[in-house]
């Protein structure tokens, strides 16, 4: 099973079923399916490859569902970033992790932007209130997948865990398919 296939499989049995709501949105199946499409190749067109990283930082909303699908879709490594996190840890993180691009609510990203000197391996921000539509809606919504493995590394979920120092734990393509078939 190829995580970013899944929601491919979705819309081809519930096109028009609601697979995401927000105070904002309310997105289908193909519309969730589209949409990562077009934000896969955003993110290819900026140069970010498969085992690159790409942070996530917003309230509640479904472009992070779409981030979290094209990151799938395109074998790049997904950086979740907790939206209350101070902007410190925010900045430790995407240096620790080497996050090529952050897809930010607008509070996020303009906070990282005023520092983003700070974080030389981060190449863009996408302002999710501001460029996002414009950035994905120049793409192709055709499907796009990149082969990925098992032990291919799929998520860097950050914790403090006993010692209080954020530090990332690593979770592969392999873990996230068992636990959505647990699902």
């Amino acid at each position: 099973m190829e995580l970013g296939s899944i929601t491919a499989r979705a819309a081809r049995y519930w096109p028009h079923q609601i697979a995401l709501i927000d105070s904002r949105h309310r997105t289908t199946f193909l519309q969730l399916e589209q949409r990562a499409n077009q934000l896969t190749r955003a993110l290819q067109a900026a140069q970010v490859a498969a085992g690159d990283r790409v942070a996530i930082q917003a309230w509640n909303r479904t472009e992070l569902v779409e981030t979290e699908v094209a990151c799938y879709k395109g074998g790049f490594i997904k950086v979740p970033l907790n939206a209350r996190l101070s902007l410190d840890e925010t900045l430790h993180m995407l240096k620790d992790s080497g996050a090529k691009v952050l897809v930010a609510g607008a509070e996020h990203a303009l906070a990282v932007l005023s520092r983003k000197a700070e974080v030389p391996a981060l190449e863009r921000v996408v302002n999710i209130d501001q460029d996002y539509e414009a950035w994905i809606g120049s793409q192709p919504i055709t499907a796009t997948q990149t082969q990925t493995h098992g032990d291919d590394v799929a998520v860097l979920h950050y914790t403090s865990g006993s010692s209080g120092v954020l530090k990332a734990a690593m979770q592969t393509y392999g873990n996230r398919e068992a636990m959505l078939r647990k699902f």
